[in-house]
């Protein structure tokens, strides 16, 4: 992918999208905090600065309550995209993806408008008008947040909260793969945000089924030198393996933790790691392979690969393999993350 030699600014998108007469302002597929908010956000500036009108899509759900409650005080709110929508490639602003990711309804070949995104540059070529990818920053809301500070365009309160909770959970609070731009855009946001929605989005109740899931984690993890892995098996959501690796990577020994689990004929995958260079991203999309489709950056990845009849389990203990495979097997043997009270009175 060509990336332009020039600094890119509000001004290059509105020119794209000036003649473009429906613009799409397209998430992954089961979004996270980082790619509403900013999807949002770029919808408010185009709005503010050129009045130009768009919407807001994303395929797959909202699941995760924080998500949920979050989507709850974005304005405009993000609507699902209709399953058998006709989309014109040339119409659509990716955020926090790219062409041909199998996250988003875009294959590779097809040429979009814009693409907004912290993740690097996809080894399957793509084209856009207009590619804006800054693998130097810790959350594609950032972008965002500099294009308000950069034009001096206040955010609303709603819109500065959001870009906010999806800096802060894409960057583990700035700990994780945060740049100075982050940690400004970070401040920026903090000074305007509203303190009590974002305390309700970061304390979102949740049903009696999370604790279900939060046992079977539990339960379900191995460690191994400093790799935790867990099959979740059968989940109600397809970002629950994400949810339950951030969890499981904070054990102080987890170096790698690495969770899957299965959600309507596909297994979704999980990457976390400590490590500065972790390349988890890579090696996701290594273990995956062609089986399905899989990245991220240095620190977390995630992928999905989709499921033949009878196959999830077996593919869950392979895939799980894999990856303690390539980051070469320890000597010890695995043990449960978890003892029964009475294994351990014996």
């Amino acid at each position: 992918m060509d990336l332009p030699n020039r600094p890119i600014r509000l001004k290059h998108l509105v020119r794209v999208l000036r003649d473009v007469s429906d613009p799409l302002i397209l998430t992954h597929n089961d979004p996270d905090p980082d790619a509403l908010a900013a999807a949002v956000g770029l919808q408010f500036l185009l709005r503010k600065t050129a009045k130009l009108h768009s919407r807001v899509r994303y395929g797959g759900i909202v699941g995760r309550p924080e998500n949920k409650a979050l989507l709850g005080i974005l304005k405009p709110r993000p609507r699902p995209l209709p399953r058998r929508a006709k989309i014109d490639p040339g119409s659509v602003v990716l955020v926090d993806c790219q062409p041909g990711f199998g996250n988003n309804p875009i294959a590779a070949g097809e040429r979009v408008a814009a693409v907004f995104d912290h993740h690097g540059a996809s080894e399957e070529p793509w084209e856009a008008r207009l590619p804006v990818l800054r693998s130097d920053l810790g959350a594609t809301a950032t972008i965002v947040t500099l294009w308000l500070m950069e034009e001096r365009i206040q955010p609303t309160a709603a819109l500065a909260t959001g870009l906010f909770y999806g800096i802060k959970t894409d960057t583990l609070g700035l700990a994780r793969g945060a740049s100075q731009d982050d940690v400004n855009a970070f401040l920026f946001l903090q000074r305007r945000l509203d303190a009590e929605a974002l305390a309700e989005i970061e304390s979102a109740p949740v049903g009696r089924e999370y604790f279900g899931f939060l046992h079977a984690a539990a339960r379900n993890a191995l460690i191994r030198g400093g790799i935790v892995t867990c099959d979740l098996g059968n989940v109600d959501r397809p970002d629950l393996p994400a949810e339950m690796a951030d969890l499981l990577g904070r054990l102080d020994e987890a170096k790698w933790t690495i969770v899957v689990g299965e959600f309507r004929r596909c297994l979704y995958l999980a990457v976390r790691t400590r490590l500065r260079r972790g390349r988890a991203g890579r090696l996701a999309a290594s273990v995956v392979g062609s089986r399905g489709m899989a990245g991220g950056h240095g620190s977390i990845a995630g992928g999905q690969i989709p499921l033949k009849r009878g196959s999830g389990e077996a593919l869950a203990r392979e895939i799980l393999q894999g990856f303690v495979d390539a980051l070469g097997p320890p000597a010890e043997p695995s043990v449960p993350l978890v003892v029964p009270k009475a294994d351990l009175s014996a």
